[in-house]
């Protein structure tokens, strides 16, 4: 994970959250890649925040992978309630709550935007 900003932005200096993510599909083998930027707008201007390299996923993973990113690098302050947990997995014992949710109760806007381009352009995308 690419990091900006994350130490100086959190939660609480944001007014609204956008999030540009980039999707490839792999033709050969039938399978989606991403990556995904997110940007905060802070008294005005808006600052790059993080971004999330090229991975595999398709549909609104990169919203979950923006959400795992940005709590990773310290950008919420978690409470229980923005987890939830779930008993008797195998892997992690809770996820996340959406992104559009975690946002949405601390009163920030959320923008979200996909688009489709070549590897290249994703790799490019995901590196800042």
């Amino acid at each position: 994970m690419t990091t900006v900003n994350t130490t100086t932005i959190k939660v609480q200096d944001v007014t609204e959250v956008q999030v540009i993510g980039v999707e490839w599909f792999d033709k050969r083998y039938g399978n989606s890649y991403f990556s995904a930027r997110a940007y905060g707008l802070v008294s005005g201007e808006w600052v790059t925040i993080l971004a999330v390299p090229f991975e595999y996923g398709y549909g609104d993973q990169y919203l979950t992978a923006t959400a795992d990113a940005l709590n990773e690098a310290g950008f919420f302050d978690l409470s229980d309630y923005d987890v939830i947990e779930r008993p008797y997995s195998r892997g992690r014992d809770f996820y996340l709550k959406p992104l559009r949710v975690l946002l949405g109760d601390r009163k920030i806007k959320l923008h979200v935007s996909i688009t489709t381009g070549r590897k290249r352009d994703v790799i490019a995308w995901g590196e800042v």
